[in-house]
C-alpha cells in the first residue's frame, strides 16, 4: 500500500521524518522515510527505556523489519535522522 506522502509525514509539532507501516502491527512492519539516506541505525526502546533492537540498515526509503518483540509500545530511533517513533505491537 502506498502512503500519501503529503498527509503521513506531517504531524501537529513538525515533520515528521519516518513513517512506520502499519502501526500497530504484528510483528512484522515497514518504516517508510521522507529521504534517502547512505545507512541509517535503528535502535527500538521498550517503554521501560530497554534497547531491545539495534541494527544498521542500508538507508532504503523503505525499511522492512520483523524483529522478535513480545505484544507492547516501543519507542523507535534513528539517530541519524534524528527521529523518534511509536511502534505498537498487538
Amino acid at each position: 500500500t502506498k502512503l500519501d506522502y503529503e498527509s503521513d509525514f506531517i504531524n501537529k509539532d513538525n515533520v515528521e521524518t519516518i513513517v512506520v507501516y502499519p502501526n500497530p502491527n504484528d510483528g512484522k512492519f515497514e518504516l517508510h522515510m521522507k529521504s534517502k539516506q547512505e545507512s541509517v541505525s535503528i535502535k527500538i526502546y521498550s517503554s521501560e527505556g530497554k534497547l531491545v533492537y539495534s541494527q544498521k540498515h542500508k538507508g532504503d526509503e523503505i525499511i522492512k523489519l520483523k524483529p522478535k518483540l513480545s505484544s507492547g509500545v516501543y519507542n523507535i530511533q534513528i539517530p541519524e535522522l534524528d527521529s523518534n517513533t511509536k511502534l505498537i505491537i498487538k
